[in-house]
C-alpha cells in the first residue's frame, strides 16, 4: 500500500513540474512574441526602427521626426555637415526653421502705401529649382470663383503646423495646417501646391470643387502694417501655389499621378518641414 501511495505522489510531483514548464514556456514565448516583439514601442532604440513599429507616427517635419505609441521620439539622421538655421520675418514677425543650404532673399516691397511694413521674402531650395514665398500685409481681398470654372481640386495629405493657432471663426479652423494641393490652370496642367492654410476644406483630405487654391492660401495676420491709416495687419501666405501674380515658379504636370509624385521630392519634403515649423517671435 505504502508503494502505491508513493507511487502516486511521484506522478503528482512529475505533472505538477511539467506543468509549471509548459507554463513558463508559454510565459516566455508571449513575452517574446508580444511583449518584446522586435519592432514594438518597448524596444525601440533608433528612427527607422520608429518607422517600422507598428502605431508609430511621422511627423513631417525636416528632419523627419518619429514617434513611437509610448511617446519616445526619434529623429531621422541627416548628414554630418548640414546644419539648421532659424528666420523670422520683420513686420510680421514669423519665424521658421530651414536647411542651410535653403536660400532666403528680401524682395521688394509689395505694397507702396506710406507707412507700410509688410513682408516679401523668398525661400529658394538648394537647387533653386523650387522656391516658396512669404508675403505679408496683403489687403484687398475679394471676388468669387464662378461656377463655371470649378474644377476638382485634391487636397492630399496635411500636416499640422502646431505654431500656429487662434484662427478659429466661421471660416477657419483654429489651427494653420501644410496643405498639399493638386489643382488644374487654366491650360488643364496639374499644379502641386504647399502652403500653410487655416481654411477648413484645404486641411482636410478630399476633393473640392473650386477655382484652384482660391482664398484658402491668406491667412489672418497680426503684425505687418497695411499703412499708416488703415487699422489692422491685413493677411499673409507663406508657401508655393504655382501663382503668376506672386512671381512663383509654376512647374506643371500631364497627370494628377506625376503631380503627386512631387510631393515626395526632396524640396517639397523639405519645404513641408519648413512649413511645419512655423511660429511666431
Amino acid at each position: 500500500m505504502r508503494q502505491r501511495q508513493s507511487g502516486h505522489a511521484l506522478l503528482i510531483i512529475i505533472i505538477v513540474v511539467v506543468s509549471l514548464a509548459i507554463l513558463g514556456l508559454l510565459g516566455f514565448l508571449f513575452w517574446q512574441n508580444f511583449i518584446n516583439k522586435p519592432g514594438t514601442a518597448s524596444n525601440v532604440t533608433s528612427f527607422e526602427q520608429c518607422k517600422a513599429a507598428a502605431g508609430s507616427i511621422i511627423r513631417e517635419t525636416y528632419p523627419e521626426q518619429c514617434v513611437t505609441t509610448d511617446g519616445q521620439t526619434f529623429v531621422a539622421p541627416t548628414s554630418a555637415t548640414e546644419e539648421f538655421k532659424t528666420y523670422c520675418s520683420v513686420a510680421e514677425k514669423l519665424c521658421f526653421e530651414y536647411g542651410s543650404e535653403w536660400k532666403i532673399e528680401t524682395l521688394e516691397s509689395p505694397s507702396d502705401e506710406p507707412g507700410a511694413s509688410v513682408d516679401n521674402v523668398r525661400v529658394t531650395s538648394p537647387d533653386g529649382e523650387f522656391w516658396m514665398l512669404l508675403t505679408s500685409g496683403i489687403s484687398g481681398l475679394g471676388g468669387t470663383c464662378p461656377e463655371e470654372s470649378r474644377k476638382d481640386v485634391y487636397v492630399l495629405d496635411t500636416t499640422p503646423i502646431p505654431g500656429l493657432t487662434g484662427y478659429e471663426d466661421d471660416f477657419n479652423q483654429n489651427m494653420a495646417a501644410v496643405s498639399r494641393t493638386i489643382y488644374q490652370n487654366e491650360d488643364n496642367m496639374y499644379i502641386s501646391s504647399l502652403y500653410a492654410t487655416t481654411s477648413p476644406d484645404y486641411a482636410k483630405t478630399g476633393t473640392l470643387q473650386a477655382c484652384g487654391t482660391s482664398f484658402s492660401q491668406f491667412i489672418k495676420g497680426t503684425h505687418s502694417v497695411i499703412s499708416s491709416d488703415f487699422e489692422g495687419a491685413g493677411v499673409f501666405r507663406f508657401g508655393y501655389t504655382g501663382s503668376d501674380f506672386y512671381g512663383e515658379n509654376a512647374t506643371s504636370y500631364n497627370s494628377v499621378e506625376e503631380a503627386k509624385a512631387a510631393y515626395e521630392t526632396s524640396n517639397y519634403v523639405q519645404a513641408a518641414g519648413i512649413l511645419v515649423s512655423l511660429r511666431y517671435e
